[in-house]
C-alpha cells in the first residue's frame, strides 16, 4: 500500500542518508533521500511532497538556497533545515529567508527527529485544510 504522506530529505553525505534511511524506514510515510539540488527538484517537480529536510552544507547549493527555491516554488510545502553548524547568524538567515519550520543540530535524537516530522507533516495538513476552506 503507497502511503500518502510524503518527504524529501536531501543531503550530500551517503552515510547520513543511509542512517536517515534506517530511522525513517517503518514510519507512516514515504521518505525520498536525495544526495544533489538537481535530484531534490526532480522528486519536487514530479512527488507530491508535503516536507523537505536538507542539510546546510552541500557542494552543489546551501540548504538555505535549496529551501527557499522551495518557498518560492513549492510554498506550502514544510522546510526544515538541519546541520551539524549551529551558528546564530545560519539559524536567523534560515528562519528569515528560507521561511523554515524547524531548525535541527546534528547529531539529532532520533525520537526528536521523527516528532518533527511528524509535526511537519500536521503543519502541511493543517495549512491545506485551511487554503481549500478559503477556496469553498
Amino acid at each position: 500500500m503507497e502511503k500518502k504522506d510524503k518527504i524529501l530529505i536531501v543531503d550530500d553525505e551517503k552515510d547520513i542518508l543511509s542512517s536517515l534511511r534506517r530511522v525513517f524506514i517503518n514510519e507512516d510515510f514515504e521518505a525520498f533521500f536525495v544526495c544533489t539540488y538537481k535530484e531534490a527538484m526532480k522528486v519536487l517537480n514530479t512527488k507530491p511532497i508535503k516536507v523537505v529536510m536538507s542539510d546546510q552544507r552541500m557542494p552543489d547549493v546551501t540548504g538555505i538556497d535549496l529551501l527557499k527555491e522551495v518557498k518560492d516554488k513549492f510554498p506550502n510545502i514544510v522546510r526544515i533545515l538541519f546541520t551539524g553548524y549551529a551558528q546564530t547568524h545560519l539559524i536567523n538567515e534560515a528562519f528569515d529567508v528560507a521561511g523554515v519550520y524547524k531548525f535541527i543540530s546534528k547529531p539529532w535524537s532520533t525520537e526528536q527527529l521523527k516528532e518533527t516530522v511528524y509535526e511537519a507533516i500536521d503543519e502541511y495538513n493543517v495549512l491545506a485544510r485551511a487554503e481549500k476552506n478559503k477556496d469553498e
